[in-house]
């Protein structure tokens, strides 16, 4: 397996890596939403889980089941973790993965969207892209599903899931993954001096992604 890099936003870079990643897709919605994962232990399972369940709870939606595949999900730590927020959940039949089709679609219809935006990055910057940037990618595909999937009644599966009327979707916040992107220096952002007359006012960097952190 690819290892990933981490995202981050400010420190040294660590050598830690992202090996793996949790998806949930919402059942009535088709909301889709990725947890990245440094391991596939019980602990990263449940950090996974705690990272939705937030991500909901900000949108004011309260998760209320599960619908999963044996395995880590079947691990008592797991179902200990759902009988405490008072939810259930129910698992696949052995041999019967079909049960869970909607989430292995979007496993799939991800997987093919990230690989797609990384691959075409790559071809056009292989000195700086390497596929080590898939979990960005994967991130972006999710970001892009629930903005751009447009339903009968005009809006995204976003806006549904977080029961909103009107539509999230704001054109300007869409770049092409793995274009160049220019951050000003520093100097210039505190105001306190300049910049020599002949030294670049920008260091160059990759988008990788719209930051759920920042406007």
């Amino acid at each position: 397996a690819q290892p990933g890099l981490i995202p981050q936003m400010t420190g040294f870079l660590t050598n830690m890596r992202i090996w793996g990643a949790t998806v949930f897709v919402d059942h009535v919605t088709d909301y889709v939403y990725v947890a990245l994962m440094q391991d596939l232990t019980l602990d990263e399972t449940l950090l996974a889980k705690t990272s939705f369940e937030c991500h909901a709870n900000d949108g004011g939606v309260q998760i209320k089941a599960y619908r999963a595949d044996n395995g880590r999900f079947a691990d008592q730590g797991f179902r200990d973790s759902v009988n405490e927020c008072h939810q259930t959940i129910t698992y696949c039949a052995v041999g019967a993965h079909h049960q869970n089709g909607i989430v292995k679609r979007r496993i799939k219809e991800l997987t093919l969207i990230g690989r797609t935006l990384l691959l075409h990055a790559v071809r056009h910057w292989p000195g700086y892209i390497t596929t080590m940037l898939w979990p960005f990618a994967l991130k972006e595909a999710a970001y892009r599903m629930n903005k751009l999937s447009i339903n009968s009644d005009g809006r995204s599966n976003e806006a549904r899931f977080f029961g909103i009327d009107g539509d999230l979707f704001d054109e300007s916040t869409f770049h092409v993954f793995g274009s160049p992107t220019f951050v000003l220096e520093a100097k210039l952002q505190s105001g306190v001096a300049g910049v020599p007359k002949w030294d670049p006012r920008s260091r160059l960097g990759i988008y990788v992604g719209h930051s759920p952190s920042h406007a």
